[in-house]
């Protein structure tokens, strides 16, 4: 590949986690008008999630981060706490679902069917693997 073709940068950055990976779509971007309403209150950050089968994305919360998740395929097991009372809640959501965790309760999602979950987050903070630890206070749901 010639230096001009790498400098394009044509592939979005894969990012692996433990429970799959995510795929970097956009930093401090505009969310086409085709996108839901609710993920475009969401400017900053655009990410296509997969979590494989027995692995579980959060057990953590945000102070400051809020994401909107849309289920793309799949069916999702959510869970989310609120640490200060600790009043629980769970659900099963289904491709085409679509919610916001707020910031300062803490959530969990995982697969709820024996094919990964995709989804779609898009969060008011952008991602920066040097600091992202800055704003994730662990908490475990599952």
């Amino acid at each position: 590949m010639s230096k001009l073709e790498e400098s394009l940068n044509l592939t979005p950055p894969v990012h692996k986690a433990k429970e799959g990976r995510f795929i970097e779509v956009g930093n401090n971007i505009r969310m086409p008008e085709s996108f839901p309403r609710f993920l475009k209150t969401f400017n900053q950050q655009l990410n296509i999630n997969t979590i494989n089968l027995g692995e579980v994305s959060g057990n953590h919360y945000h102070k400051f981060k809020q994401e909107g998740i849309l289920i793309v395929n799949g069916k999702a097991r959510v869970l989310i706490e609120n640490p200060e009372t600790k009043e629980k809640y769970e659900t099963l959501a289904d491709a085409g679902y679509h919610f916001t965790l707020v910031s300062g309760i803490a959530h969990a999602i995982m697969t709820a069917t024996e094919n990964p979950l995709i989804l779609i987050e898009a969060t008011n903070m952008g991602f920066d693997k040097d600091n992202e630890q800055k704003d994730i206070y662990l908490y475990k749901l599952i």
